[in-house]
């Protein structure tokens, strides 16, 4: 009878252990609030259809392999910090696992940072890939924006696929 007690005494604590867990995981992987107390929703001047322009453009550029239309979609905070012909490079790499993007389709976007006057936010996409994949048929686009007034600037964008 004494071992039965003991048994579920650690069940309990265990269980207790698990509800702790799971609470403290809930409040880590919220939505990051800055100091100043801007949340994810985008500035007044910016909306999701500004940067689903954006993607458009990004992807167009992407799909012919024009690397000078993807430099021109950076702005000037993210283009002081790489290389043109290192972006070209990349282009071409890229394209040879995923080839083409077939379509894209906005799924959010999450505040991440404020710098000054630049906010900055990712922006996810969906990503139906062509034939010409090696990566398989589905993926993402993560594209990272500084926002500055009603002024938007890609400062990354990487693309992954779905493994199934």
């Amino acid at each position: 009878m004494k071992n039965s007690a003991v048994v579920y005494l650690i069940l309990a604590l265990v269980i207790a252990n698990l509800c702790v867990s799971v609470w403290v995981a809930s409040r880590i992987t919220g939505h990051p609030i800055s100091p100043s107390g801007q949340e994810s929703s985008l500035s007044d001047a910016v909306s999701k259809s500004d940067l689903i322009q954006l993607f458009e453009r990004v992807k167009s550029a992407y799909n012919s392999g024009d690397a000078d239309a993807i430099w021109s979609q950076f702005g000037a905070f993210a283009q002081g910090q790489m290389d043109k012909a290192s972006l070209a490079e990349s282009v071409v790499n890229i394209r040879k696992m995923f080839g083409p993007i077939q379509s894209g389709h906005y799924l959010y976007h999450e505040y991440v940072a404020r710098q000054g006057s630049l906010v900055f936010y990712t922006t996810h996409f969906g990503l139906t890939l062509t034939e010409e994949s090696t990566m398989g048929d589905k993926g993402t686009m993560k594209m990272t924006v500084a926002i500055d007034g009603d002024e938007i600037q890609l400062t990354e964008f990487v693309i992954n696929a779905t493994l199934r």
